[in-house]
């Protein structure tokens, strides 16, 4: 049977991708279903690990802060959020994802990654408030009430370079392939209901920290990865 490609107004607002075994959808913001036909209202959204929110590049070269009040639906390796200098996975980069049951926040400023992970294991079904801090070579990972986790980066080298978007839930798998350290290949199963981000020369909100995220959306795209069509 011949594979159907993409063509044009299969997906009507959404984006079509050729794949080997035929085209998938993506979906803008409000809209759902395998060639993005239905209204869909979203409140909190939910991300499947094929979906993701796509952010302007954040500018971190000193510091970045980030916080999040995620709930797993279940303890799958994914990634929560990602940004890179490049699309292959190569040079600098900053991830948070949950892996092997813990939280895990990783960046790597060109002399080789700091991993810091919680020390606690999450719990399925219930909200978790996560905070990420980076300066220089130094970072933070906080989660729920437990104490802040720590670590450094080796080597001398503290600018954070990066180039691609900020990817929260997921990552968009047809541009990017993750940097080999991060060791996790799809995105987070579960919800998202507030996100805060703050860089260098950005401030989103008071203090630097955005916690309504219905403000994040008006900026960026929810895209839904549909499943494979069907015919």
């Amino acid at each position: 049977m011949p594979v159907e490609a993409c063509r044009p107004g299969v997906c009507g607002p959404g984006k079509c991708v050729n794949g080997p075994f035929g085209y998938e959808c993506f979906c803008p913001f409000g809209k759902s279903g395998v060639r993005c036909e239905r209204e869909v209202e979203i409140t909190e959204p939910s991300f499947n690990g094929n979906s993701f929110l796509s952010y302007p590049t954040p500018r971190a070269i000193r510091k970045l802060k980030m916080g999040m009040r995620v709930k797993p639906e279940n303890t799958e390796d994914g990634v929560l959020m990602y940004s890179s200098q490049s699309n292959n996975g190569d040079g600098d980069y900053t991830a948070l994802s949950l892996k092997d049951g813990h939280l895990e926040f990783q960046f790597d400023t060109g002399s080789g990654p700091a991993i810091i992970r919680s020390k606690r294991s999450v719990t399925v079904g219930e909200w978790i408030d996560v905070s990420v801090e980076r300066e220089g070579p130094d970072g933070k990972l906080g989660v729920g009430d437990e104490a802040i986790v720590k670590g450094r980066s080796p080597g001398g080298s503290r600018g954070l370079n990066l180039n691609t978007p900020l990817y929260l839930g997921g990552f968009d798998r047809s541009r990017i392939q993750l940097n080999s350290h991060v060791k996790v290949t799809r995105g987070f199963k579960g919800c998202v209901s507030k996100v805060g981000h703050g860089s260098d020369d950005r401030n989103l909100g008071h203090g630097g920290w955005i916690f309504v995220f219905q403000k994040i959306l008006i900026k960026t795209y929810l895209l839904l990865l549909s499943s494979k069509l069907m015919g």
